[in-house]
């Protein structure tokens, strides 16, 4: 027989310390986990699904051309080019278009117009057929340049800003444009968030003497505080305050864009404000405060068309054309200068 050690009685008693069934959790005491546990796992979607939506409004999804030839597709001659943007890596891809007769042949020209397109859009604005409003001006004694900010069409780079870096990168192109095509007198024309970009760009810039913002914003900072739910499709109470925080983080920027302050500190330059009574994303009041803040101290003007955000080239194509070329014969040239002095 096998030898067995018998147990101590402070032995038997540390056995059955052991090997005593735990206790269940009741209902009561798992209630505080799972509530924890749930907020937990709230708090984290709500970060992630601001972050998401921060990267996503940033970077919307490119717009390819639809046009497979260019302007070439509207019998307009034109040449690509490229250039760095604002940005190590960035490279904005533009066209040339030259001012042309309707047989396609060129027209010396020292006048230019540089467009400056919407967000999620690209250099052609095949949305509102801003490309058939291109071939108007390039048949009336214009080249004009049309170009993919970063983030946007062919060009290399991320996030579209809403207008504030965009309007370095518009400043970019149309310094180029000066030097290397011996550009005298230059204008630049933009549509919403284009729009501002190039009334910062031309309130600032010396080489730009006109500029035509079709449905502008007055402040970003305060739009996107206010209407950001329009773009991110989520309330704004609970998620614009951390989405833009995400917004700023991912893009390096501020969103202090303010083309009103930009209007308030121009001085010489020719302004042509238009805006659709309809707009649902900017209001057209912000046009009319424009226009007379412009006014102390340069040329400007306002036109409204009864249609929507961007739309009056498309709705109204006759009188659209003929405004913008009406105030490109009298404002861009020479003559801007003896009405700056006067």
């Amino acid at each position: 027989m096998g030898k067995h050690k018998l147990l101590t009685e402070a032995e038997i008693l540390e056995n059955k310390k052991k090997n005593k069934p735990r206790k269940k959790l009741s209902l009561k005491g798992l209630i505080p986990i799972i509530s924890v546990s749930l907020v937990v796992i709230l708090l984290l979607s709500w970060v992630l699904i601001c972050a998401s939506t921060a990267n996503s409004l940033l970077n919307p999804k490119r717009k390819g051309l639809l046009l497979n030839d260019g302007p070439m597709e509207l019998d307009m001659v034109y040449n690509t080019f490229d250039i760095p943007g604002l940005n190590q890596g960035d490279q904005l891809i533009c066209w040339w278009i030259p001012s042309q007769d309707y047989m396609a042949e060129e027209v010396p020209s020292n006048k230019t117009v540089v467009v400056s397109h919407n967000y999620g859009s690209n250099r052609e604005m095949i949305e509102i057929s801003a490309i058939y409003l291109i071939r108007y001006m390039v048949h009336s004694g214009y080249n004009v340049v049309m170009f993919d900010y970063s983030g946007s069409g062919n060009s290399e780079g991320k996030n579209y800003t809403f207008g504030q870096e965009e309007s370095k990168e518009l400043s970019i192109v149309v310094d180029y444009v000066k030097a290397t095509y011996e550009q005298e007198h230059i204008a630049v024309l933009g549509w919403g968030f284009g729009a501002a970009a190039a009334i910062a760009a031309g309130s600032e810039n010396d080489n730009i003497s006109c500029i035509i913002a079709d449905g502008s914003y007055l402040n970003l900072r305060e739009y996107l505080e206010k209407d950001l739910s329009v773009w991110s499709y989520l309330p704004d109470g609970l998620f614009t305050p951390l989405t833009l925080k995400f917004m700023e983080k991912i893009s390096g920027c501020d969103f202090e864009l303010s083309p009103y302050e930009s209007v308030k500190k121009a001085e010489g330059k020719s302004f042509l404000f238009i805006h659709g009574i309809d707009d649902y994303i900017f209001p057209y009041e912000n046009s009319n405060i424009l226009f007379e803040v412009a006014g102390e101290k340069n040329f400007s003007d306002v036109v409204l068309f009864k249609t929507r955000h961007i739309y009056g080239f498309m709705d109204y194509e006759t009188n659209y054309t003929n405004e913008i070329l009406d105030f490109l014969a009298n404002h861009l040239g020479p003559e801007i200068a003896e009405e700056s002095a006067e």
